[in-house]
């Protein structure tokens, strides 16, 4: 069901409204929920639905009775927001009030019905939780739903919901938007974006959500996401340039769903000298996103790493207590190559009114396909919008195997949204 379904429902019988969730709810797989989802409670009261066969007024709130899901990072007043974790679901506290988004979206009319799993912490770009278990892909249950906003993507790709919450750091919504063959929208890096929200990094985390068709995409933004600088729309099809770091290697069938639409948007390749740039600067804006991501995660953990080491999972402790051995001068360096690349991206993004990106670089592995590799392969894809705080439209690429990639279009935060309606209609 689409935003327009749902509203459509909820305006005339909110009875049905509620039903047609538990009916969600009873058609999921039971595993796939159970992992994905954190906590489940349709009976919303933030709205009232008109008589029947009332049209309803102009001053209508926008996302009124569209349903939405919350990453269990972000504050709702009353509700522990652990992260999907053990450290916070025994130190933290009730939330005194809704983080930004959710109260920005309640304010447009959307009912908030649920909670959804994630990496533990946000730290993870698999779906994987030591904890709460390992999110599966809506499209092909035997592979991976990317992550972190694991739980979100798998309820929007599966059906359950229309629109869900997640954070994007270093590719939690674009990966997962990618693998679950959904829409997915990344802010640009701001405080009201990270008001009310378990940090990673702090440099880097946004808010960011997912819907199932572009329609709802552009209906999303028309009610959460203003430009900064202009609300005009552009007045041609937007300006993309194309660019793929040359130490990926992107499959076959990646590379063969992406040919499609950088001929459908008239794509052209991003000027030499920007490749040449940001391929001289890959290995190096990893590492950056890396020593920058770690050693901010690692200051909002000082307080527990130790204490509670034995509520963490290794990994998850492993990356952020890898921030205690950065080499002397590490912070700085690694501060100097993020303004290099956001200088590279800013320049190019005078000549283009976007820069399109491939999202991931293959279709979702399978648990025993994710490798080292894999994270670093991704990241190499991410990291140049994350250091630029950029904000980034992600749209999936169908490929011939019923599976998805994406493509992230990345662009300024007072552009972003006119290039994502002109390329979504």
């Amino acid at each position: 069901m689409t935003f327009a379904e749902w509203k459509q429902l909820f305006r005339t019988d909110r009875s049905a409204w509620t039903a047609a969730l538990e009916e969600r709810r009873s058609g999921a797989d039971p595993a796939a929920w159970n992992v994905a989802i954190a906590a489940w409670d349709p009976r919303e009261t933030g709205a009232t639905p008109v008589a029947p066969g009332d049209v309803p007024g102009p001053q209508a709130p926008p996302l009124e009775g569209v349903p939405f899901l919350v990453k269990d990072l972000f504050d709702q007043e009353g509700i522990v927001s652990c992260a999907s974790s053990r450290v916070l679901a025994e130190v933290g506290a009730p939330a005194a009030a809704d983080a930004a988004i959710v109260h920005q979206l309640r304010t447009a009319g959307a009912l908030s019905v649920g909670r959804t799993q994630m990496n533990e912490f946000a730290y993870g770009l698999d779906g994987f939780n030591a904890h709460t278990g390992n999110v599966t892909n809506p499209l092909d249950p035997s592979r991976i739903s990317g992550g972190s906003s694991s739980g979100s993507a798998w309820a929007v790709g599966a059906g359950v919901v229309p629109l869900a919450l997640g954070t994007d750091t270093g590719g939690s919504v674009r990966v997962p938007a990618a693998f679950c063959g959904i829409y997915g929208f990344r802010r640009a890096v701001d405080h009201y974006a990270a008001t009310g929200v378990v940090p990673l990094a702090t440099s880097f985390d946004t808010a960011g959500w997912f819907t199932a068709t572009a329609v709802d995409m552009v209906a999303s933004l028309d009610a959460l996401w203003e430009d900064p600088l202009t609300a005009q729309p552009l007045t041609e099809t937007p300006s993309v340039g194309w660019y793929a770091p040359a130490g990926v290697s992107i499959d076959t069938e990646a590379e063969r769903a992406f040919a499609t639409y950088r001929r459908d948007w008239k794509m052209v390749d991003v000027s030499e000298g920007a490749r040449h740039s940001l391929d001289r600067q890959s290995e190096q804006a990893r590492w950056a996103y890396n020593v920058i991501g770690s050693s901010e995660a690692f200051a909002f953990h000082r307080p527990w790493l130790d204490t509670h080491r034995s509520l963490y999972s290794a990994t998850v402790w492993d990356l952020i207590d890898r921030a205690r051995h950065w080499e002397s001068g590490a912070i700085r360096a690694a501060q100097d190559i993020r303004r290099a690349v956001a200088g590279i991206l800013d320049r190019e993004l005078a000549a283009f009114d976007a820069i399109a990106m491939p999202a991931v670089h293959r279709t979702a592995p399978t648990p025993t396909e994710v490798s080292g590799d894999y994270r670093t392969n991704i990241l190499q894809l991410t990291c140049y919008a994350s250091l630029a705080a950029l904000p980034v439209l992600t749209v999936p690429v169908p490929t011939g195997d019923g599976l998805s990639v994406g493509i992230q279009i990345i662009s300024h935060p007072g552009k972003i949204g006119a290039v994502a309606r002109g390329l979504l209609g």
